[in-house]
Formats: structure tokens, C-alpha cells, sequence
């Protein structure tokens, strides 16, 4: 048995630092960490960065170092508390006031330690229940997080746990960027073969999408209850690009989904698109070999004499066409909103059948190989969040 001492996680640090907000985005000046460059996964992301002006002070006070923890202490609920390790950038790097800047005494705590067990906890929801909320916003307090409990095993078995996860880790993001290049194949060979659908819509005959559509309806507009056991219920969270994500799905009755499908019956091939919420604009043929319900979904069955499911996938999966349809949207509430009236009006390109038909081929041989792909991503996540459990619960 492994002896580990107990602490409030405050007497672990050195210091928990605020940053510094700033509304300035300045060609040339110090990068600074912003709420976007930490992923939910724990790492930084560096593709989109923002430059405040130089300052010497700021440099001195804010200023980012390898091994620094980054913690998110305001964001909205579910997101509050996301954490990143800092290794260091090819710059010097500041960060906002979204962020404690948590500074570890490495005689009792391993930087990279903490920072999985702050990920841990958030994974475990323990932040939202920790916030103080206020509209769309949370905060947890400094106070609040020092405060928190966390056990460690001696110094030695934190860094052989923190490089197991490590190891795990790299491995998942190694099968995740194997995802991604197999997602981008379709959407290369959309373009290869029909060029921009916007810019070269002249080369091709076009149409409303109704005119060649045998019907374009959408889900139930109602909240009906769910329960444990049922018809499958699909909403637009279950819709990504090229993709129905079944993960956290929701049931219905049987009673209830046979008023849903009086509206709105999907077939296998039929196009779901997202028309309304934080995915709005996602599209995926249908290739789900069993009955369920939608909400906040609308369905396009194309006339297959004239259009083929993957085409039309492609096509509104496509970032042009989705930047023209949604200008064009509506908002309800707080989201962007495509009304069937617009959805049915749009006009899009129509290639010959022949072409379509060869482009779906390509599509459905490449999708099996997505498969793969995203089966050898889940076995590596399922490793590296069962390792991470062990390590917080039983000191793997």
C-alpha cells in the first residue's frame, strides 16, 4: 500500500496568480493565453492567438513559465475549470484574467501532476458544482480552490504516474490527429471533383433544393420526456459533420415516437441536418439500420433520380455553402436558426447523376476506413481515462 498525505491543494503552491484582462489585439506585442487555446483534452492549442501591447510590467508579473498550471477559473459552467500544463512557446506568453496561474512547490507536487488532477476533477464535475454562476458565466473562487483536498503519493510515484498518463495521452492525440486527416480526405475530394460550390456554380445546373427533394421537413418541436429504455432520440448535439455521434443518447416511448414520425420519418440515406443550435449547419446521410426520433433536426430526402445523399452531405458540409446559408439564418433565442422556408429555397449545384454517383463510391469506401479511425480513437480514450481514474482513486 502506497502511503500518501492528505493536503489543501493550497499548501502544495507556491503562488495562485489572476491574469490580466485586456480587449487590445495588436499586430505586434506579447501573446496572451486565452480562454481558446486550452482544450477539454488539457492541452493548448496555438492556432488562433491574440497580441495585447508590450509592458514590461505586465512581462514581469504575468508572464507564463515552463511548468506553470493554468486554470480556468471563469468560463461558462461546463466549462469552468478546464486545465493546461505550460511547457513553454516559442515566445513569451502572457495570460487573461480567466486564468489562475497556479505555481507548485515541486518538493511536495509534480507540475504535471496537479494539472491532471485538476483535469480529473473538472471530468468529474466537481467545479460546476463548486461556481458561483451569473447568466451565462461562472467562477470558481480562488479561496474555493485552494481549499480543496487532494492526496499525494510521494514525489517519485507522481512522476512515474504523471509519465503513464503522459505516455496514454500522447497516444490519443496521436489517434485523434489520425481522425482528423481521415475526415478532411472527403471534403478534398468534394472539391476536387466539383470545385467550390459557390464560386463555381456556373459550371453546373442548379436548383432549389425543394425542386429536387421529395420532401424536407423537420423533428418534433415539443420536449417530450425521456426515459432509460426506448426508441432512440436524436437531437442536434447527436449531428456532426459527416458523423451521428451516439454518445449520451436519449430514448423515447414508443407512443411518443409514433407522433413524431406522422412528421418527420427518416429512411436510411436521408440527409439529417442540423437547422437550429450550437451545431447548426452539420449534415450526415443517414446509415443508421435502426428507427429513432429527431428534434431540432430537420430531414431532406432527396429525389434519387437526381440526387445522390452523399452529394448533398458534402455539399452542406461545405464550408462555403455553409457560410452563404447561414448569412441568410435566423436567430432564436441565443442560436442561429435555418427555417425550413430557407433550407427549401436554397439553391444549390446539381452535377450530373454519373458524377454524383461516382464521388458517393469514393465517399463510402473512405467512411469504412473513418470507421477505424474513430474506433482506434475511442479504445485510446477509453485507456487513457481508465488509467486516469486508477491513478486518482486506487494511485496506479
Amino acid at each position: 500500500m502506497k502511503t500518501v498525505h492528505a493536503f489543501a491543494l493550497g499548501e502544495t503552491l507556491k503562488s495562485a496568480a489572476p491574469g490580466f484582462a485586456c480587449g487590445d489585439n495588436v499586430e505586434v506585442g506579447f501573446v496572451q493565453l486565452r480562454m481558446n487555446n486550452v482544450a477539454v483534452d488539457g492541452s493548448l492549442n496555438w492556432s488562433a492567438i491574440r497580441r495585447v501591447p508590450s509592458s514590461h510590467g505586465r512581462a514581469q508579473k504575468y508572464r507564463l513559465a515552463p511548468g506553470d498550471v493554468v486554470f480556468n477559473h471563469t468560463n461558462s459552467p461546463e466549462l469552468v475549470g478546464k486545465t493546461a500544463l505550460f511547457t513553454g512557446f516559442k515566445e513569451p506568453v502572457l495570460y487573461s484574467n480567466h486564468f489562475l496561474r497556479l505555481r507548485v512547490d515541486e518538493s511536495k507536487l509534480h507540475p504535471r501532476y496537479l494539472a491532471l488532477w485538476l483535469n480529473f476533477q473538472w471530468k468529474h464535475r466537481v467545479f460546476e458544482r463548486l461556481c458561483t454562476q451569473w447568466v451565462n458565466q461562472a467562477t470558481v473562487r480562488r479561496d474555493d480552490l485552494l481549499d480543496l483536498s487532494i492526496e499525494l503519493p510521494d514525489l517519485a510515484d507522481q512522476k512515474r504516474i504523471a509519465a503513464i498518463l503522459e505516455r496514454a495521452d500522447r497516444l490519443r492525440r496521436l489517434r485523434r490527429y489520425g481522425l482528423e486527416m481521415a475526415r478532411a480526405f472527403t471534403p478534398a475530394v468534394f472539391n476536387e471533383v466539383f470545385g467550390d460550390p459557390i464560386s463555381n456554380a456556373k459550371k453546373y445546373d442548379r436548383s432549389k433544393l425543394s425542386a429536387i427533394c421529395t420532401n424536407i421537413t423537420d423533428g418534433t418541436h415539443d420536449t417530450p420526456e425521456r426515459v432509460s429504455a426506448g426508441v432512440p432520440f436524436i437531437t442536434s448535439k447527436n449531428i456532426r459533420p459527416f458523423e451521428i455521434d451516439l454518445t449520451d443518447l436519449e430514448f423515447v416511448t414508443p407512443e411518443v415516437h409514433r407522433e413524431i414520425i406522422k412528421r418527420c420519418n427518416p429512411q436510411f440515406g436521408d440527409v439529417l441536418y442540423t437547422n437550429i443550435g450550437v451545431n447548426v449547419g452539420n449534415a450526415v446521410a443517414n446509415c443508421l439500420p435502426f428507427e429513432f426520433s429527431l428534434k431540432n433536426v430537420a430531414l431532406i430526402q432527396p429525389n434519387r433520380g437526381k440526387l445522390e445523399p452523399r452529394f448533398i452531405e458534402s455539399l452542406l458540409n461545405h464550408i462555403r455553402f455553409k457560410e452563404s446559408i447561414l448569412n441568410v439564418s435566423s436567430v432564436a433565442g441565443a442560436q442561429k436558426f435555418v427555417s425550413l422556408d430557407v433550407l427549401r429555397g436554397v439553391e444549390i449545384i446539381v452535377p450530373p447523376l454519373p458524377l454524383q454517383k461516382r464521388f458517393a463510391l469514393i465517399a463510402d469506401r473512405h467512411e469504412r476506413s473513418e470507421k477505424v479511425h474513430r474506433e482506434a480513437l475511442r479504445q485510446g480514450e477509453h485507456v487513457f481515462q481508465t488509467l486516469l481514474h486508477r491513478a486518482f482513486t486506487e494511485g496506479v
